[in-house]
């Protein structure tokens, strides 16, 4: 009997140590939402998350670049309610970005993602990424989008983020890729790789 309560004891330590080690852990500050409200029209949270290179804690996997995730939701209590129509980050720094898309694998925050982009646009024009939700694919009051994401060798800050409904739209800033100063970037860089080793030392 003691020997049964000592294997299911070693049981539970070993799921509870791959559970923490499968926590999702995005970079510190770049986890978090950003609400839009246009008064009267529409209020509206788009949660995000960023993820370093190579950080095999990613829900998307471990990517050569930054990852930047988002999702859409659509917040009841105003007055017209209006459907969201499209999500985009404006990318004013012209980053590259090297690949992108949508996913309904897992969600942000607690939230039930049930709307899939009609269309989307990564990289172009200007290098921004931004998706388009046309009827009957409208993101509704209490709804949420798919989660949407790309990646980009630059390093986060916070750029414009737009959301549109119907012919109204509002921009507030959300994480995006933006040019590094050379001494932000050397630093940034030894950071991420002293992050790497540690992670490689823990395995």
């Amino acid at each position: 009997m003691k020997k049964f309560g000592l294997v299911l004891a070693v049981a539970f330590i070993c799921m509870l140590a791959l559970t923490l080690k499968a926590e999702a852990l995005p970079m510190p500050g770049f986890d978090g939402f950003t609400t839009f409200h246009q008064v009267d029209w529409f209020q509206a949270q788009v949660h995000w998350e960023v993820y370093a290179p190579m950080d095999a804690t990613s829900p998307l996997g471990q990517k050569s670049d930054y990852t930047y995730i988002y999702q859409v939701y659509n917040i009841d209590g105003d007055v017209h309610d209006l459907a969201l129509t499209q999500f985009g980050v404006l990318n004013e720094w012209n980053a590259p970005i090297t690949d992108g898309g949508h996913t309904n694998a897992f969600n942000l925050d607690g939230l039930l993602g049930t709307v899939d982009p009609t269309t989307q646009h990564i990289g172009v024009p200007g290098s921004s990424a931004y998706w388009t939700f046309d009827e009957p694919n409208w993101i509704t009051v209490t709804h949420s989008s798919y989660v949407l994401w790309f990646t980009s060798p630059y390093v986060p800050g916070f750029v414009n983020g737009a959301i549109q409904a119907g012919s109204i739209n509002q921009n507030q800033p959300v994480p995006g890729p933006v040019v590094p100063e050379p001494i932000s970037a050397l630093l940034l860089g030894l950071g991420v790789l002293g992050l790497v080793a540690r992670k490689r030392r823990a395995a």
